[in-house]
């Protein structure tokens, strides 16, 4: 079910039984910072064919086979990479993530200008073959900071309950009901484990 960051905020409110929002210093805004919290959570928790909502792109130039990875803008760093596009043929190439990097100096798992590979080292974007002098990198972005508003959180619908009970998770841990907190947090990430336990890799 979809809801709204406002419902979000509202509801964790109503469920601390505080709809003057007065229990904490920083009234609403602890509120808006407890979500904010839960969604990047859940944004970094989960695995990324699971965030497609908030899967973007980036331009990247290459000189000799060899760009500046635009890190700063990626959730999870070089883990947040999903695929790219070689700019000027349109192919589709593969993303190499981390742990597999050793592979490509295997001759029949290195690049081709129809079948490209592309892995991030040491900040720097390496696409095999060299001879590509830009892609589209598309990559997972950050979620749009949560705000008091009728606007939906970037993450997807069946994300947004989770993400109210592990906003409410934080909000009694920040009203030190410890034992309440550590039990929505379990049920939670239960929740997100089995998501992950879904996906193919």
């Amino acid at each position: 079910m979809s809801l709204t960051n406002e419902e979000i905020i509202d509801n964790i409110a109503g469920r601390m039984r505080d709809t003057n929002y007065k229990k904490f210093l920083q009234g609403q805004d602890a509120y808006i910072a407890f979500v904010q919290r839960a969604q990047y959570a859940i944004a970094t928790y989960l695995k990324n064919q699971l965030l497609l909502d908030i899967e973007t792109s980036s331009a990247v130039t290459l000189t000799a086979g060899v760009g500046t990875a635009p890190l700063s803008s990626i959730l999870k760093g070089v883990e947040g990479v999903t695929y790219f596009k070689d700019t000027a043929r349109g192919v589709i190439g593969k993303y190499i993530i981390r742990k597999d990097i050793k592979q490509t100096e295997n001759k029949y798992l290195s690049g081709s200008k129809d079948t490209p590979i592309a892995y991030i080292l040491k900040k720097q974007l390496i696409v095999d073959p060299a001879s590509i002098a830009a892609i589209t990198l598309f990559h997972l972005g950050f979620p749009t900071a949560t705000a008091y508003n009728s606007n939906e959180p970037d993450l997807n619908g069946s994300l947004h309950q989770p993400m109210e009970d592990l906003g409410l998770s934080f909000a009694k841990l920040d009203d030190k009901q410890f034992e309440a907190s550590q039990e929505l947090r379990s049920m939670v990430y239960s929740q997100l484990n089995s998501m992950n336990a879904r996906v193919k890799e």
